[in-house]
């Protein structure tokens, strides 16, 4: 009989599904940052936030951040989590490692994977925000963080499900819209939710009829100073859809200095407002 004594190396093993109990869907749990991995051959942060109390303890969410400028709007949200003021400074550098150990809060959403419904890391919070901050009303009554902003952005960077093209798509064709009238799918996704805002607004749905083809009625409720004033803080939401009214009425954002002159200029023309 051999005395050979065999290596083992378990330190890459993913325990956090098995061993752990899955955090209930639409819950905000309290996190700590315990790996901030920046991939550069991905351009990407690759994120793991492990659940600190309740029935969930340990569990991890694996969360993958690209730095590209259509996910801008993620990588703020997780450095505002982490501390980092982006309001007050907006441009700036950070060392991803120094952002290990951060506590934060991480809103949980659902997403059907084989089958099964697994929990996924959703809107991500200040370890002092209140759990019900972001709320957006679904169609069950319950509480979820996706919009359809959020679904056309992760399209656009490449990481989402099969069925995320298909049910904006859907969605689209229900709302009257062309997803190819929209140079990005994010783009898309901000006139979805900017519809569904106008509709709870006055409670009603809009009139299909009132105002078919006419880009001045469907472009009414802008506040267009408004608009160029938050692209210039950088709101992605603001940029977005500055963009998409610059694309309608031929003007190219890169010919004005600020979002704000692209926002005057829209003001000047008849039918972007």
């Amino acid at each position: 009989m051999s005395d050979t004594a065999l290596k083992y190396n378990s330190r890459n093993v993913d325990r956090s599904k098995q061993e752990f109990t899955q955090p209930k869907i639409g819950s905000v749990q309290n996190c700590t940052v315990v790996q901030c991995k920046y991939v550069s051959e991905k351009n990407r942060l690759e994120n793991i936030y492990q659940i600190d109390d309740g029935e969930a303890k340990g569990f991890r969410f694996w969360d993958y951040i690209s730095l590209e400028e259509a996910s801008a709007w993620r990588l703020d949200q997780f450095l505002i989590a982490c501390g980092i003021d982006t309001l007050n400074k907006p441009e700036g550098t950070f060392n991803p490692k120094k952002l290990e150990k951060k506590k934060i809060k991480v809103r949980v959403k659902g997403e059907k994977y084989e089958g099964e419904d697994r929990a996924k890391a959703g809107t991500l919070l200040p370890p002092g925000a209140p759990a019900d901050e972001a709320l957006l009303p679904s169609d069950g009554g319950e509480a979820t963080d996706e919009t359809w902003t959020d679904v056309g952005a992760r399209i656009d960077t490449g990481e989402f499900s099969e069925e995320d093209e298909a049910s904006i798509t859907a969605a689209a064709e229900e709302a009257g819209l062309d997803p190819a009238d929209y140079p990005t799918w994010v783009e898309l996704g901000v006139a979805l939710d900017n519809g569904a805002e106008e509709s709870d607004e006055d409670g009603t749905e809009p009139d299909e009829d009132e105002g078919a083809g006419d880009d001045e009625a469907t472009e009414e409720g802008d506040d267009l100073p408004a608009l160029g004033a938050a692209a210039d803080e950088g709101e992605a939401d603001a940029i977005a859809r500055l963009t998409e009214l610059a694309g309608e009425n031929s003007l190219d954002p890169d010919d004005y200095a600020t979002w704000a002159d692209l926002a005057e200029a829209l003001a000047e023309d008849p039918f972007a407002s």
